[in-house]
């Protein structure tokens, strides 16, 4: 009889144990991955470190998981994915050892597949806490239950922050990377016996503030030059709000340069990643300072009520079996103090409406350039996920909104959780 490959990947699915023929193969490729590269590693408290322990990590590049592979070697951690990284290749993502997770969803079969990795298989687990690659080189928001999970697996906790990966490949402009060096902050931040004494409200805060990275400051403090001509190029996805005149979405950059269309103030970046403004005074010269601006003034909005943003959008529903990307057709998408709604008809159709309270969405993953499906073959686009399903969506009007929604859609969970508490 013929076997029916199935079409979903089975999230209730304990994981299973790194198939050993993939972990010399994982190891020989890190080391070719950088073998030229120049990487210097810190390494705090971690003398009498033991597997396992939960290992977290920055999130800024693919490279980070080659820096995961030397810095545990010669052990082979297993991993929390996102369920669309492995489309018709279930095997691979249960061969590394990995269970997957829809991102941003509160799934309780994550806490249990983690406490099977760490108590069961006593293996190391590895949680990129940000779910995403940091689009601005500096840490993201994380999840607030991390302390719990250390406490009740009674494993030790380790940070591994990683230096240039961010700025060997920045999210907003993935097809110019640049060479330079890294470096590697792989700290013990509470061992086994603290963790048994701690509360984990007292370990979740040593996560919190341990998690904090920079590259941008990281870069200037060491004097790292980024001679590429392109070190700016399309740096306007992410800073997309004129901080002279406040127009959104006014920005434009190419090479080095950034300007703005509606005012004319430009911007030039340095091989050290700062600022200059050529014409006139500048408002800012460190990157993440005016990318935390715009976050502010999307909190502004939100929470005077006038924030809205609306568009016609192509939908696609991801399938994780081989089909992967199944594209429904075009609907309308509004993004309000409500929430985000999807409402229209599909191209089969069908009506389509989705409604989602801010409260259920406390961050929402973007991509700049998302395997080119986007508008215009430029990609960017957001995946809004609940615990059975995941939709693509894809703006097609305005082709760099997808970082103000993102802010917007954590300032909608604040001011959620605020109002849920009173």
């Amino acid at each position: 009889m013929k076997k029916v490959k199935k079409d979903t990947i089975d999230i209730n699915r304990l994981p299973k144990k790194p198939t050993w023929y993939l972990r010399p193969i994982i190891v020989v490729g890190a080391f070719f991955a950088t073998l030229f590269s120049k990487i210097k590693v810190n390494k705090v408290n971690c003398e009498n470190l033991k597997w396992p322990y939960i290992l977290i990590c920055s999130h800024a590049a693919f490279l980070d998981f080659i820096m995961n592979a030397k810095m545990t070697f010669p052990h082979h951690t297993s991993y929390i994915c996102s369920i669309e990284e492995f489309v018709g290749r279930e095997w691979l993502l249960r061969g590394i050892g990995a269970f997957p997770k829809r991102k941003y969803t509160k799934d309780i079969r994550v806490v249990k597949n983690s406490l099977h990795v760490l108590k069961k298989q006593k293996n190391t687990l590895s949680i990129y806490a940000e779910a995403r690659y940091s689009p601005s080189g500096t840490n993201e928001r994380i999840d607030g239950a991390m302390g719990k999970l250390a406490k009740t697996a009674k494993v030790p906790v380790v940070m591994m922050i990683t230096h240039g990966n961010f700025l060997h490949q920045p999210q907003w402009d993935q097809k110019h990377p640049r060479n330079l060096k890294y470096e590697i902050d792989f700290k013990c931040i509470a061992t086994q016996e603290e963790v048994e004494t701690l509360s984990a409200e007292e370990i979740q805060q040593r996560i919190v503030d341990n998690f904090v990275y920079d590259d941008y400051k990281w870069q200037y403090e060491n004097k790292i030059k980024v001679k590429s001509k392109y070190r700016a190029n399309n740096i306007h996805n992410l800073l997309y709000k004129c901080p002279h005149c406040g127009k959104d979405y006014a920005m434009d950059s190419k090479h080095t340069h950034l300007w703005c269309k509606e005012c004319g103030a430009k911007y030039e970046m340095d091989v050290y990643g700062r600022l200059h403004c050529l014409t006139g005074e500048g408002k800012f010269e460190h990157v993440p300072d005016w990318y935390r601006w715009e976050r502010e003034e999307v909190r502004k909005e939100v929470e005077n009520g006038t924030y809205r943003f609306e568009d016609t959008v192509r939908i696609e529903k991801l399938s994780v079996s081989s089909k992967g990307f199944i594209p429904l057709g075009h609907v309308k998408f509004v993004q309000d103090i409500d929430g985000i709604h999807l409402h229209g008809t599909l191209d089969n159709g069908e009506e389509f409406h989705f409604d989602n309270d801010p409260i259920n969405t406390p961050s929402i993953h973007i991509d700049y350039n998302f395997k080119k499906r986007g508008v215009l073959k430029r990609g960017q686009t957001l995946d809004i996920d609940t615990l059975n399903d995941t939709w693509y969506i894809y703006p097609q009007t305005e082709n760099r909104v997808v970082t103000k929604i993102h802010l917007a859609t954590e300032a909608l969970y604040d001011r959620a959780e605020r109002e849920l508490k009173k």
